[in-house]
């Protein structure tokens, strides 16, 4: 069984990419553009799906420090 988290982060990772991840960083991707992103979360994860502008930058793996 595949469990999905309730919310996806939604936000500009350092190089200015839009980035989509869940909270544990196993599902997601990078954007070009906010509506692509977006888009991303709404149709790939489903209706019951949150998804969460963050204000700082995020990257597309949980716990990833590169720059």
């Amino acid at each position: 069984m595949h469990l999905r988290s309730p919310a996806l982060l939604v936000g500009k990772n350092k190089q200015g990419l839009w980035v989509v991840r869940d909270p544990l960083g196993l599902r997601g991707g990078l954007f070009t553009t906010r509506a692509e992103a977006t888009r991303f979360a709404t149709v790939n994860h489903g209706r019951a799906c949150a998804a969460i502008l963050v204000p700082y930058p995020i990257e597309r793996e949980a716990g990833s420090n590169d720059g």
